[in-house]
């Protein structure tokens, strides 16, 4: 199998009303579906990844939804079937089967520790409407065993490991489409800021992205960082308490 880029975040959020207003009205995403009686909605951005909101009351409704603990990822592979039966043969826990929406196939499961992830088939549909936001390339997942994790996605899931820095506890799996999965060790210090899967969203200007909505009232808890690569990031609160990051690579 092979994992070819990120294609799709599911967040369950206490207020679903307001969560949505944040992502379309604030950050500027296309909304493509919403449907009210189950709580659910799609934001879909230029490059065609999917951005999922569930509102609270889907605990109840499906057992799958109660594994939420935080965000939860989505890698592309081109064959879902072939895929899902390798990974259940390296041991890896399926919680659901693989389930379909329209033109959309996935199956949700469990990796090292617990975090909830879910392998789709490699199909996206762009939007008609431009956002601001171009795409999500960089997801960022804090795990108390940082060795165990970098094992699971090299030799189970089969994603090159590009880079790792043992001093900060950290490491970067490249996928083909040039989005980077990144371990962070928990027993960084810094680790704290991102207690849950994070999504880092691609901007033209990162100061001015964040100049723009810091006039809208969104609460950013980390200075910008230049790296010695000219890459630049900065981390903001989402209104369902979730950090999200704005990058411009």
């Amino acid at each position: 199998m092979q994992v070819t880029g990120l294609g799709w975040m599911g967040v369950i959020t206490e207020d679903f009303s307001a969560t949505l207003e944040f992502f379309a009205q604030i950050l500027g995403l296309s909304l493509s579906h919403r449907d009210e009686s189950k709580e659910l909605a799609h934001f879909r951005l230029q490059s065609g990844q999917l951005l999922e909101i569930f509102g609270p009351s889907n605990k109840q409704r499906k057992e799958k939804y109660r594994r939420f603990d935080g965000p939860a990822l989505g890698f592309e592979v081109q064959n879902i079937e072939s895929a899902r039966g390798e990974m259940i043969a390296r041991g890896v826990n399926f919680i659901t089967g693989i389930e379909n929406w329209q033109d959309a196939a996935w199956s949700m499961f469990l990796g090292r520790e617990d975090k909830l992830l879910a392998i789709q088939q490699a199909q996206r549909r762009r939007p008609h409407s431009s956002a601001k936001l171009s795409r999500f390339s960089w997801a960022g997942i804090v795990m108390q065993d940082f060795e165990a994790a970098l094992r699971f996605f090299s030799d189970v899931m089969n994603m090159p490991l590009e880079w790792r820095n043992d001093s900060r506890g950290l490491a970067h799996f490249k996928l083909p489409a040039g989005h980077i999965l990144e371990i962070v060790d928990a027993s960084q210090s810094w680790s704290r800021i991102m207690p849950h899967v994070a999504i880092g969203f691609e901007v033209e200007d990162v100061r001015q992205a964040r100049a723009e909505m810091e006039s809208n009232g969104v609460e950013f808890i980390t200075k910008v960082v230049v790296t010695a690569d000219g890459e630049a990031y900065t981390y903001f609160r989402g209104p369902d308490g979730y950090p999200y990051e704005i990058l411009q690579p």
